[in-house]
């Protein structure tokens, strides 16, 4: 069974759909608990080891519709952005480039609806088990990526974490 494949499009939008299984799921819990351990404002190594469940994501990396905010600098390195103002913990952590699924989602940004906003590499998105969205600069919100998980992952579902 192939790790991940595309399902295509959605047939009332122009939103890929993907299937994600549990190898790539796995590889994206570790980057994010190696983001989360190491708290690193510039870009981070892939080689530590962290437990991956006792791990929790300091609500300040979470948005308000309970989604995981991730940005990508211009090099397109995902870092956990702050999404409570200056003032309410550090501004990003980075995350290791180990995980496929940024892959994806930097793939996605690249070539979705272009027209839709001023592109520049990089840039913010909400992450949750349904897909990733970006929110444009009228408040508007893009949908950039749809996908099916193999399993349920805590660091795209904020009632599955630990008390923080």
């Amino acid at each position: 069974m192939a790790v991940f494949q595309y399902i295509g499009v959605m047939p009332t939008s122009n939103i890929p759909k993907v299937e994600i299984e549990e190898e790539f799921i796995a590889e994206f819990e570790k980057a994010i608990a190696i983001a989360l351990s190491f708290q690193s404002p510039v870009p981070v190594g892939s080689n530590q080891s962290v437990n991956i469940k006792t791990i929790a994501v300091p609500d300040y990396f979470w948005a308000g519709d309970s989604s995981l905010v991730v940005s990508f600098d211009a090099n397109w390195s995902p870092f956990l952005c702050n999404s409570k103002g200056h003032n309410r913990g550090p501004q990003k952590w980075y995350i290791p480039q180990i995980s496929r699924l940024f892959d994806i989602i930097a793939d996605a940004l690249q070539i979705s609806r272009r027209q839709e906003f001023s592109f520049v590499p990089g840039g913010r998105v909400f992450l949750n088990a349904e897909g990733v969205r970006r929110r444009l600069k009228d408040s508007e919100i893009l949908e950039v990526l749809r996908w099916e998980l193999s399993r349920d992952c805590p660091f795209l579902n904020k009632s599955m974490q630990l008390p923080g």
